[in-house]
């Protein structure tokens, strides 16, 4: 069973979701063999920086209204008195509900090691494959997650209509004032080619925000795997011009396209090669 699948068998969501979401709340239920090995309390702590990225992008107008003051949206994470892991998220001026994806690729990819891993591990164990397999396998959502549950609230009058977690689909849905016109995007193709980009000036922690969700894959369908490895290097276009993922990472890439939602840089032309439309 492919990674797609087993956390869609895991999740548990109403079909239909509003347009705008003001809250969400999500459970992560742990197996007793995960428990028993103290993965719930090292993933909150995972999550507890996790949820600080995502209210920081949001409050800049990342899937979401711009607000006044980062106080204005909260995210934040624990665990539960059954070890459950969950998740709060409130944004009463109203966000994206493409945010709901984004959770979930953020879930699966906290609980299952990428599939690459493996190929670093043996280098870094000096071709120890069983040392390097038994490190690839620590994260294992099917075998780790019990259960993942997914509600959202939204304004009574919104629209609602039915939601495919899996890319993203409702790419009409906009939340007025929310980045460029059409709403912002969550990225789905592998290879992305971009034209006149500006994006200079672009808030510090912002950019600490997005790299750290970029390097956790939230932009990424489930099971997707990258082209490019996430890097940590150091972000920066000296000016407008053509670059291409075969040039960059998939972080940068990845960068690229939340400063344009954000406004923070423009956007003139995307090409969408070899990727998943």
């Amino acid at each position: 069973m492919s990674l797609e699948q087993t956390v869609l068998s895991r999740l548990r969501i109403a079909p239909e979701q509003p347009d705008i979401v003001t809250g969400v709340t999500a459970t992560l239920s742990y197996s007793q063999a995960a428990k028993a090995g103290g993965m719930p309390e090292e993933r909150a702590d995972v999550w507890g920086a996790i949820a600080d990225d995502v209210a920081a992008c949001m409050s800049h107008g990342f899937l979401a209204r711009p607000v006044t003051t980062r106080a204005e949206v909260i995210c934040d994470a624990g665990l539960s008195e059954a070890r459950d892991l969950v998740v709060h998220l409130n944004c009463p001026h109203g966000a994206h509900v493409n945010l709901l994806v984004v959770l979930l690729r953020l879930f699966a990819a906290t609980h299952q090691t990428p599939s690459w891993a493996f190929k670093e591990l043996l280098i870094a164990m000096d071709g120890d494959r069983e040392a390097a397999a038994e490190m690839a396998n620590a994260l294992d959502f099917g075998r780790d997650v019990a259960g993942l549950a997914i509600e959202a609230f939204g304004p009574p009058d919104a629209p609602r209509d039915t939601m495919d977690m899996r890319f993203a689909r409702r790419r009409g849905a906009h939340v007025p004032a929310s980045g460029p016109p059409g709403g912002a995007r969550v990225i789905e193709a592998e290879l992305l080619r971009f034209e006149g980009i500006s994006a200079e000036g672009l808030d510090p922690d912002l950019e600490d925000a997005l790299l750290s969700l970029s390097g956790t894959e939230a932009f990424l369908p489930l099971g997707h795997e990258a082209r490019f490895t996430p890097g940590d290097e150091e972000w920066w276009i000296p000016e407008p011009g053509l670059l291409t993922a075969r040039d960059i990472s998939m972080e940068e890439v990845f960068l690229l396209e939340a400063a344009a939602c954000l406004n923070a840089g423009t956007l003139s032309k995307v090409n969408i090669e070899h990727g998943m439309e």
